[in-house]
């Protein structure tokens, strides 16, 4: 094998998790962080989920405690928060607070040297089971069996659908398995089932059909190529108005078919259901559609009906009012030598956005043993100036629970036994909210829209659609949609550099995001990610080849379209160096943005980046790497960098294959003046065809360079036929 693919290889092949998490239950998973090899080293991605894995909470607030300063972000339309570029060793703890206002942790944990962790909590106690259990895949029903209304809204493949095919199952919560089968006593009999598909050419396409005897519906000839992403919704009547059920976008395998099961909760339950309902704020009013911007600003937005493409309505957005709760901040604990034991100085600072810093008065703050929940602990406001001390426990370790506008953020452990402390708690919110235009829609039955805006960013050769998820109405609720303008494609990576020989491996992950529902084309030869000019033996990890192939002297190529979301693929590839120096060059095709890159350090090595700082870490086995953190670079430009005293070959490597090469090039001119000096014969010697092939064959050998012994048996050849 050439060396350079076999070092890419082995690359490819270290990056393969440590770990191996057996497989568990959901409900034991809650709280338990899980190793993630694909995932950037130093990054925590907390998913938070309402009672299940089928139920993704959006915009919840998670706070994540790194060595005791607390960080906060909101989880996205997947329901994960993510924290990145955490230092390797730190104590880290993820935090949410629960439909009942009750704080919920996971256990602490040490941020790993490579890869990632991640973490689940939930809102509410768990209801799931494994996915063997599934009602409706034909597999026997087990004690614990999710109900319906915890799976709705997740497609997952099954082999017993025909690939192309999708298969929608309408319920009022009331599946039940017998004989291995799923049954609803009470279907939905003529409920309208709809999809819409989005493509990658911006067309939609919306098809309905009426549930059949069993609740069921089947989409068949559906795209397969990856065009096209397929959102299904239902609305069930039911307690004077209507469930609003939306399923998570499903792009169709090539191999197998999907399910999907829609429902809402019990027929005599007086709650209603909306999927579309936005968290931790109120829906807005029957016939109104509030339209939010996210992203670049836009001049107009328009509602479209999805069936016809009229446009039903266009406005300008203008900023909302900002949401308070919407607050990002830190509290970090310094022991206090000046304090006596048990004492607590708080201070809690900050304000809206680009407003001056100032202390906030009034703010209750909670002091409560750090294993406990819903103790009364000690508590107190803040006064004007944001101060507050407090007298606290300390036969144990103790947290501070600070309420700053109606949310509740909570610190890391601290203990006051030795000395007393100070809480530094610092806070910031919006102050202005985002872009928003509200429209009147009235309801009707038939009626299937979404927003959407038009503009042609800078650079780009052509106008962009930026669109949200589609949405039916309810009589009962008005509906809010956002739609992001962001960039169509970002890319990111991680990834390490080792050093063998005049030789720079690379393995690493890397990880391209389609920002937007509708899914992302780059044309028939598919999406290049440029790697480092003069790059070898690239590979692809065997499990990613599918999402993946190497493109010689380009980089990675992705053919197939981009759905909505992300997807990863692991890798690795090498550089050669010149003399111990390596000049870094790769272009940027796509934005680049949050990136890595770790590069192991030898004696009298340096790294010097073009326009980006590094910094020297030394790693817990006390190996010494250069870091680059944080790589945002725009598309269009590139990334340069250079390395120098790398191990050089060496110097007999460079005179001896010269050597050589005079030496046959002697040989050659020698043999060509014997066969001209000789006598000429009637016929030319049995030798001559011979000779003049092994000729062409040493030619060959030597301008590539390959396998030495039979250079060697040439050479020996070609003397005794001259001597013939």
């Amino acid at each position: 094998m050439n060396r350079f693919v076999l070092l890419a290889a082995l690359a490819c092949a270290a990056l393969a998790p440590q770990i191996q998490p057996a497989a568990a239950q959901p409900a034991m998973a809650i709280g338990q962080p899980l190793p993630e090899g694909s995932m950037p080293a130093g990054t925590v991605t907390v998913r938070v989920i309402a009672g299940s894995p089928g139920a993704n909470v959006t915009g919840a607030d998670v706070t994540l405690t790194v060595n005791g300063e607390a960080r906060t972000a909101k989880s996205d339309g997947s329901g994960r928060a993510t924290f990145s570029d955490l230092p390797v060793g730190a104590k880290v703890q993820a935090a949410i607070t629960d439909e009942q206002q009750k704080p919920q942790r996971s256990v602490e944990f040490a941020v790993p040297e490579r890869g990632g962790m991640r973490v689940m909590l939930s809102t509410k106690p768990f209801t799931g089971a494994p996915a063997s259990h599934s009602l409706g895949t034909g597999a026997p029903a087990a004690p614990g069996a999710p109900e319906a209304r915890a799976m709705s809204g997740q497609p997952r493949p099954d082999r017993t659908v025909e690939p192309g095919s999708f298969q929608i199952r309408l319920t009022y919560n009331s599946l039940s398995v017998q004989g291995g089968a799923a049954t609803d006593a009470q279907p939905p009999v003529g409920e309208p089932i709809t999809i819409v598909g989005y493509r990658s050419d911006n067309s939609v396409d919306v098809r309905t059909q009426p549930a059949d005897a069993a609740g069921r519906a089947t989409f068949k000839d559906l795209d397969v190529s990856g065009n096209t992403t397929y959102f299904a919704m239902a609305r069930l009547p039911r307690a004077g108005g209507m469930d609003r059920l939306m399923a998570v976008p499903m792009t169709p395998d090539t191999q197998v078919g999907a399910k999907l099961v829609l429902s809402g909760e019990k027929r005599d339950s007086a709650q209603l259901t909306d999927d579309a309902a936005p968290q931790q704020e109120p829906a807005p009013p029957a016939g109104k559609v509030r339209v939010m911007i996210e992203g670049a600003p836009a001049e107009s937005v328009s509602i479209v009906d999805a069936t016809t493409k009229t446009v039903l309505a266009t406005g300008a957005p203008a900023p909302g009012q900002p949401d308070p709760r919407n607050i990002e901040g830190s509290a970090p604990f310094t022991p206090a030598s000046d304090l006596p034991p048990g004492t607590l100085a708080v201070r809690v600072h900050g304000g809206a956005e680009n407003a001056a810093d100032a202390g906030l008065a009034d703010v209750p703050i909670r002091i409560v043993p750090a294993d406990q929940n819903n103790a009364e602990g000690v508590s107190g406001k803040t006064a004007a100036d944001g101060s507050l001390q407090l007298q606290a426990p300390m036969d144990k370790p103790q947290k501070a629970i600070i309420n700053v506008n109606g949310k509740d953020m909570v610190s890391a452990p601290f203990e006051l036994a030795k000395s007393g402390g100070r809480l530094d708690v610092a806070v910031q919110w919006e102050g202005q909210g985002r872009p928003e235009t509200v429209f009147e829609v009235p309801y009707r039955p038939e009626l299937v829209l979404y927003a959407e805006t038009r503009l042609t960013r800078p650079g780009a050769a052509h106008e962009e659609v930026y669109r949200s998820r589609p949405v039916q109405l309810v009589p009962n609720a008005g509906v809010a949609l956002r739609v992001s303008v962001l960039p169509r494609v970002i890319v990111s990576f991680s990834q390490q550099a080792d050093i063998e020989d005049e030789l720079l491996f690379l393995r690493g992950n890397y990880t391209v995001q389609n920002l937007s529902w509708i899914p992302y084309s780059a044309g028939p030869d598919g999406m290049i990610i440029a790697l480092p000019k003069g790059f070898k033996g690239a590979k692809i990890a065997d499990e990613h080849q599918s999402i993946a192939s190497v493109a010689p002297n380009e980089g990675f190529r992705i053919v197939r379209p981009l759905e909505p979301g992300g997807t990863q693929f692991r890798y690795g590839y090498s550089l050669k160096s010149e003399n111990g120096a390596l000049e870094w060059k790769q272009d940027i095709k796509q934005l680049l943005v949050q990136s890595v890159m770790q590069i192991r350090l030898f004696d009298g090595m340096t790294v010097k980046p073009r326009g980006a700082p590094g910094r020297t870490v030394t790693a817990p086995n006390g190996s010494t790497w250069f870091v680059v953190d944080n790589i945002n670079i725009r598309e269009g430009q590139s990334m340069e960098m250079q390395i120098t005293g790398m191990p050089a070959a060496p110097e007999w490597r460079t005179w001896v294959p010269r050597l050589i090469g005079f030496f046959v090039m002697g040989l050659l001119i020698a043999g060509v003046s014997l066969a001209l000096t000789r006598k000429s014969q009637v016929a030319a010697p049995t030798g001559e065809p011979r000779r003049a092939a092994l000729l062409d064959e040493l030619v060959e050998l030597e301008r590539t360079g390959k396998d030495p012994a039979r250079r060697e048996q040439v050479l020996s050849e070609l003397e005794r036929l001259w001597r013939e």
